[in-house]
């Protein structure tokens, strides 16, 4: 039986058929096929588990619908750090298959794709910071049938990250700082499924109404899925160029915008409430161990942070009148939710936007 030792570290090896049944790969070890630099094609054959750091730095995998390079197979659970510093930026990782349930936490921390792509028909849940720190990470698509739960942390701290697609997939609950200081870097603007080309309708609202001096095609909306339920605390935080948050069709099953979602946040302008919020959360009061995060509502849009060339603006909060379910904005659910420009020092406020009146 071949050790870790024996394969990893092999700079000519480009093709690796693994043959077993169930978990019997994992008795190869850690880092099976680690720094295996010029791999490039997996083949799955029988095994249902891929090991810990199994293809750690295998910087030239990438798999796409048109090279199947890596033939997932019956393969159903990625254990932590097995792909951790694998793939390039100028590469694509496609997650397909139909038996893989759950992206198992850490599986996919530091690794070096441009893109992920997760379409496989059968995963359910993406765990816990199983796909955080990714220095390159521009694109997500989030395109399986069958995800329904993006964990705690989830894709924390992919600061080059520009583009998410949720729109028409069935995910219910997003966790707790799925996506916090997402798109921060210079030069990553963070939006969602719309992508846009000349005027920007929001609830009625163009462009010209929301904005001035930038252009509409910088105008990032994030498009979340009709199907949300859950939108854990601070699962947007630190998304500081998010210009506008809408639902797939105008609709979810979500009740409550929790604390902290959006914290820091200070492009966003406009956020349509589905007709199924009914809270809008302000701070922790009672939870006194958080410390300082727990003096901060949903929305926190701090002036202090908004130098140079940033907008004065305000903040629309749109919603249905005849048909919104909202009953409650909580303490300081919108704190310092104003922008100040430093070389006018005006103040712009909170403009509650009817969507159905315009």
């Amino acid at each position: 039986t071949r050790r870790s030792s024996d394969l990893g570290y092999n700079h000519t090896l480009k093709d690796a058929v693994v043959s077993g049944s169930g978990d019997s790969f994992s008795s190869y070890g850690e880092g099976v096929f680690s720094n295996c630099k010029k791999l490039t094609k997996i083949n799955f054959n029988g095994v249902t588990t891929i090991p810990i750091k199994c293809f750690s730095s295998c910087s030239a995998l990438s798999n796409t619908a048109s090279n199947n390079n890596i033939q997932w197979q019956g393969v159903t659970t990625i254990k932590k750090y097995a792909f951790t510093s694998a793939g390039a930026s100028n590469l694509t990782l496609q997650i397909g298959g139909t038996a893989i349930r759950n992206l198992n936490a850490y599986s996919f921390r530091d690794s070096g794709w441009g893109t992920i792509i997760i379409s496989s028909n059968g995963i359910q849940k993406i765990d816990n910071y199983a796909i955080c720190y990714c220095d390159n990470l521009a694109t997500v698509e989030l395109s399986s049938p069958t995800l329904t739960t993006i964990g705690e942390g989830s894709f924390y701290g992919n600061t080059k990250l520009k583009y998410i697609h949720f729109r028409d997939n069935k995910v219910k609950s997003i966790g707790k700082e799925a996506f916090r200081n997402c798109g921060t870097n210079s030069g990553s603007n963070l939006a969602g499924a719309v992508t846009t080309s000349g005027s920007v309708s929001l609830g009625g609202l163009t462009d010209s109404t929301l904005i001035t001096n930038r252009s509409a095609s910088n105008y990032n909306i994030l498009e979340l899925p009709s199907s949300l339920e859950e939108l854990g605390e601070g699962a947007f935080r630190g998304c500081n160029t998010i210009r506008a948050v809408t639902f797939y069709n105008d609709t979810a099953k979500l009740k409550v915008i929790r604390a902290n979602t959006f914290l820091n946040d200070y492009q966003l302008m406009y956020f349509g409430v589905p007709d199924s919020v009914e809270t809008i959360k302000g701070t922790n009061k009672g939870n006194v161990s958080g410390g300082s995060d727990n003096k901060y509502g949903a929305f926190y849009l701090d002036e202090n942070t908004c130098t140079g060339n940033n907008l004065n603006h305000n903040f629309y909060l749109a919603f249905s009148h005849n048909t919104s379910n909202l009953v409650e904005i909580g303490d300081k659910a919108f704190m310092r939710a104003q922008i100040m420009t430093s070389s006018t020092n005006v103040e712009k406020g909170i403009v509650l936007w009817d969507k159905t009146n315009k």
